[in-house]
Parts: structure tokens; sequence; C-alpha cells
């Protein structure tokens, strides 16, 4: 999914994790800590949706990406040392 086919600038849940690569239950379980923006229809109990920029903007403070990195790393080292 890319940023230009986005319709509007709130997200659904699913297409939140999509958009950041994770699964969808870890964006749930940030709505429900209220780790992340969300707003909920007032005539339909949870139907979330996701400010683009405000979920976007709250990334850094709950995923390690350079820990990923890090990791992701240390994992293809020694990949190559063992082929």
């Amino acid at each position: 999914m890319s940023l230009e086919t986005l319709p509007g600038q709130l997200l659904t849940p699913e297409q939140a994790a999509e958009l950041a690569g994770l699964e969808i239950e870890q964006v749930y379980k940030w709505i429900v800590t209220e780790d992340v923006p969300f707003v909920e229809a007032p005539q339909r109990s949870g139907d979330f949706r996701l400010p683009m920029h405000g979920f976007l903007s709250s990334l850094p403070n709950l995923v390690d990406l350079a820990g990923d990195l890090e990791v992701l790393d240390i994992a293809a080292k020694t990949e190559g040392e063992s082929a």
C-alpha cells in the first residue's frame, strides 16, 4: 500500500497494520491501551479509524526500529558466515 493510494486521512486498523508492516493484533493493542490516536464511530462500537499522520508519528515511540535492524543485521552476518 502506498501513501498516495490511501483514501483520505483516516485509516482502518487493517490499513494501518499493512502500512506499518505490523500484525493487526498489535494495532488493536495500541488502540486499547490508547498508545495511538484513534476515533470510534459513534453508531458502531468497535469501528475504529486512525488519523494517518498521528499513527505514523506514534510509531517511533512504539516500535524499536533500530533494534529490529540490528537483529536483522546480526542474522544476515551469521547466515553469511555459515554459507
